[in-house]
């Protein structure tokens, strides 16, 4: 199994937040190896870069390269998202592709955490999107839209695989704790860093 993470920069995010998910993931799941797709310099993190100069959250694409991560079950997270239990029974994921119910459209996916093993579907949300790429940024919202739209035959949501795994702090109203969740994406406002409590320590280096 490998955890990625991507950093494109121009944005919010910085290499801290790249090194305070690693070491969370390390607490977590010990032994799994980190990678960061990311197109600037992040000290004491495995990094792979990011070929294409796709902005913002359409940098995820890269992810699905035919051959960049062949033979791993693969856990993506976005980096705003806080460990704080156990990821090791992700390792088991036999399934091809998963991605997070969108908790606002749960008919629907979202890209902040996918878990798969590399194939030639998966590489098809790559090689699909390279020769259309301005239009299709132009025409769907985000990368998720896509993702969603090319995702492999047999593709599930990660809360039916995984009961009680995943969590967001707004929709799941998280305020008090985590509860029994151990991955919570902090989607939209507020971030980890505009915290106290509980995410605050749960955050910290």
């Amino acid at each position: 199994m490998i955890v990625a993470t991507v950093l494109r920069s121009g944005g919010i995010y910085t290499p801290e937040w790249v090194t305070r998910l690693k070491s969370a993931v390390d607490k977590h799941l010990p032994g799994v190896p980190f990678v960061c797709m990311t197109d600037m310099d992040v000290p004491g993190v495995a990094c792979l870069p990011l070929s294409e100069g796709w902005p913002g959250w359409w940098s995820k694409i890269n992810l699905f390269q035919p051959g960049l991560f062949a033979g791993d079950v693969v856990l993506f997270m976005d980096l705003d998202t806080l460990v704080v239990g156990d990821l090791g029974p992700l390792a088991a994921f036999t399934k091809p592709f998963a991605m997070i119910r969108d908790y606002h459209e749960p008919a629907f996916g979202q890209s902040c955490a996918m878990l798969w093993t590399p194939s030639p579907e998966t590489d098809l949300i790559y090689q699909a999107f390279v020769p259309e790429a301005s239009h299709i940024m132009r025409t769907r919202h985000s990368d998720q839209d896509w993702i969603w739209e090319t995702k492999p035959r047999g593709s599930v949501l990660l809360q039916d695989e995984f009961p009680g795994f995943f969590g967001s702090y707004k929709a799941d109203d998280l305020e008090e704790g985590p509860r029994e969740f151990r991955v919570i994406a902090f989607h939209g406002k507020p971030k980890m860093h505009e915290l106290g409590g509980w995410v605050a320590d749960a955050w910290s280096p």
